[in-house]
């Protein structure tokens, strides 16, 4: 129930950036999986106009390089729970 609730929410904030960029450059957005099991028509919420995305399938390898510049957002559907000692420092 709440998984669904948070992709309803997400759903919608990914429309509401759609509909604000139209007119300019697609939305660019990174999409973290792993850590828990999906459907994979979960990729399909990403297949519209407005959007490009690129995917990582962990936090690690998500946040491997700088990402400003790269994305305009992040959506952040993974259930890590580890943490490498570097990104404790």
């Amino acid at each position: 129930m709440i998984t669904s609730m948070r992709i309803s929410a997400g759903i919608l904030v990914l429309s509401a950036l759609c509909a604000a960029f139209a007119a300019r450059a697609p939305v660019r957005l990174l999409v973290v999986t792993g850590g828990h099991d999906y459907p994979t028509s979960f990729y399909t919420l990403f297949e519209q106009d407005g959007l490009t995305w690129d995917h990582a399938v962990s936090n690690e390898e998500a946040f491997r390089k700088d990402l400003r510049g790269r994305y305009d957002a992040l959506v952040l559907y993974d259930g890590s729970a580890k943490i490498s000692p570097k990104r404790l420092e």
